[in-house]
């Protein structure tokens, strides 16, 4: 929920309110008006996001959301009905080894 608040922050929020980083006070502010739970210790849950890839420190207790978050939040997260559905990238086959040629001659 932290990565969709910083990507909230940078992309969809009122022109007023976007920034490019995002700071404990806001998990406070946001998931208050969305009804999410509070986190315990919001410095701590920045740290954590930040741990798992999603952010980057910036200094002076502000983060920014990074490529990884970025991609989680546009391309990984479940769509909402209604919404635009995710893109799909195409895969190539699979090559098949030497045993499974020879099997499926067989």
């Amino acid at each position: 929920m932290v990565a969709v608040l910083a990507y909230y922050l940078m992309h969809l929020a009122p022109v007023h309110e976007r920034r490019d980083h995002i700071v404990a006070d806001d998990i406070k502010k946001y998931f208050n008006q969305a009804n999410f739970e509070l986190p315990t210790n919001p410095n701590v849950t920045l740290v954590n996001v930040k741990s798992a890839g999603y952010l980057d420190g910036i200094g002076n207790g502000k983060y920014r959301l990074n490529s990884v978050g970025h991609n989680l939040v546009t391309h990984k997260l479940p769509r909402v009905e209604g919404s635009e559905p995710a893109r799909r990238t195409r895969r190539g086959k699979k090559a098949r080894t030497s045993t499974q040629k020879t099997k499926a001659k067989a």
